[in-house]
């Protein structure tokens, strides 16, 4: 493409990229107020992360963690990979809320490599690959997913699938040498750090494979296993210990399930999975129909199960396939949003024909199309409130294993569990990092915390469960501390909103 015609393309980007660069500017100065507050908030996942980064920094992997669940083995059911990304960052600092907030910074960074080696493969302009990466990573639902709820190990996943998603592509036009076996370092990472994106980097392994002949399929099989082989140290045991645990129980473990449930809460995973694989194959048509009759074959071929995949995302029949129905529906939303634009960036404008008026009207709304979104359905960093603050003044005088109950929305109690792990090195019965529980031990928890918030509790129901979840204290709102101090517990401390009960009987070990 000569210069000229490119320029002309890349002006209707320009606005997309300034508003969207702004906005992400402002996302990531808002997301910086972790420095000096930890999340609190039940619209939050960072902050079981972060009690997670701590259990690795003082226990160890797969080692024993007595502050959760009456003891569970860490990371035996879920990826290490940010973890580990992360971890020197916590000990070098010794500040875990600076450490996490470093990590999401380089992960950004890792985005922008990855999206560079696009460029340079592609042969992409500057204002096209700014676009592209603005776009994975400013759309509402990685705005949502990434600083909002602060999914770090699987915004990494994704950063890293695009960086093997540029290797295959380069490797998809070049002959494959043992070099290619380096990039299952690479696979295993992205494994290592979420299994969605393990799932989707693999859509593009038995179509690199039909492309080749010969040695050239046996390397891509060879990359494939040594790459189970780097993470069969987390990856077996993982297997082995899920199948008796919640995270294969109930809905939680097939996230797609969510694609056959249309209550308001999925409203935004059912829309998005309606429109966005109608997206990718529009774009996968006008980008083919770019290219010359020989071209099209191959594009046909790399390109098929992410077609196909497209296909039965939208029909609902994804649901039903085993593998491929464990992930939620975000991820594979966010897979499509990467690679439409990608496809998308990729095709010369002339190739839209009459549709090119509506696409550049498309390019000029489409920053507000993903800005305003993101203002409306998507909050800003918030700060802990007095319930947050009265429950943290009390953690130091907690002198055994405590349970909270009854808090009102939005502050977490399992977010105070983490708090409470981390800078006091406190144990409850309960947690943020509910696969690692055994269903019975969640329901009694579940149980308590109901009859706890009953107008009329049952004391002697109540101190039953006390004794068999082992909790020797009470986090409690004070109208409810009131109430449950007829059924044997002793007020230990009282605030104008919170107080905290102690059992009148010898503390467990």
């Amino acid at each position: 493409m000569d210069i000229k015609k490119r320029g002309n393309e890349d002006k209707w980007l320009y606005l997309a990229v300034m508003l969207l660069g702004l906005f992400f500017l402002f996302k990531l100065y808002n997301s910086s107020q972790i420095i000096n507050q930890f999340p609190l908030d039940q619209n939050n996942d960072l902050s079981s992360y972060m009690g997670q980064l701590h259990f690795l920094g003082q226990y160890g992997f797969h080692q024993n963690v007595p502050n959760w669940y009456n003891g569970f083995t860490s990371f035996l059911l879920y990826p290490p990979g940010w973890f580990f990304f992360t971890l020197p960052i916590y000990l070098i600092s010794g500040n875990i809320l600076l450490a996490t907030y470093i990590s999401n910074i380089l992960i950004y960074l890792i985005g922008f490599l990855s999206i560079f080696l696009l460029k340079k493969f592609a042969k992409f302009s500057w204002a096209k690959t700014i676009f592209l990466y603005l776009f994975v990573f400013v759309n509402p639902i990685a705005v949502g997913n990434f600083i909002k709820l602060g999914r770090l190990p699987e915004m990494l996943s994704l950063s890293l699938f695009v960086m093997l998603f540029a290797f295959f592509l380069y490797y998809r036009d070049k002959k494959i040498s043992w070099v290619f076996l380096l990039l299952s370092a690479l696979y295993a990472s992205v494994l290592l750090s979420h299994p969605a994106f393990f799932i989707i980097s693999s859509f593009f392994i038995p179509p690199l494979f039909l492309m080749k002949k010969g040695k050239q399929r046996a390397i891509i099989v060879i990359m494939f296993f040594i790459t189970l082989l780097l993470s069969s140290f987390w990856l077996i045991p993982f297997i082995a210990s899920s199948k008796n645990t919640t995270l294969t129980q109930e809905r939680g473990y097939t996230g797609l399930s969510r694609l056959l449930d249309f209550r308001k809460e999925f409203f935004f995973d059912n829309l998005f999975s309606f429109i966005l694989p109608v997206v990718f194959l529009a774009c996968f048509y006008f980008y083919c129909k770019s290219l010359k009759k020989e071209e099209k074959k191959k594009e046909l071929i790399f390109y098929s199960i992410p077609i196909a995949f497209s296909i039965l995302f939208f029909s609902r029949i994804a649901a039903f396939i085993p593998v491929i129905n464990h992930p939620y529906p975000d991820s594979y939303n966010l897979f499509l949003i990467f690679i439409s634009v990608f496809l998308f960036v990729k095709t010369p404008r002339d190739s839209f024909g009459r549709l090119n008026p509506l696409i550049k009207f498309i390019l000029v709304v489409l920053p507000f199309l993903l800005i305003v979104p993101s203002l409306i359905f998507v909050s800003n960093f918030r700060q802990n409130n007095n319930f947050d603050k009265e429950i943290i003044s009390i953690l130091p005088e907690v002198g055994g294993r405590y349970l909270i109950a009854g808090m009102p929305y939005p502050t977490s109690a399992e977010a105070v569990g983490s708090y409470s792990a981390i800078y006091y090195n406190l144990s409850t019965p309960s947690g943020w990092y509910p696969q690692a529980a055994s269903k019975s031990l969640l329901d009694k928890i579940a149980e308590l915390r109901k009859e706890i918030e009953n107008s009329n509790p049952n004391c002697i129901k109540i101190n039953s469960l006390l004794s068999e979840l082992r909790v020797d204290e009470l986090i409690l709102q004070k109208q409810q501390c009131e109430l449950i101090q007829n059924c044997g517990l002793k007020e230990k401390i009282a605030k104008e909103r919170i107080c905290l009960l102690a059992r009148q009987i010898t503390k467990s070990l």
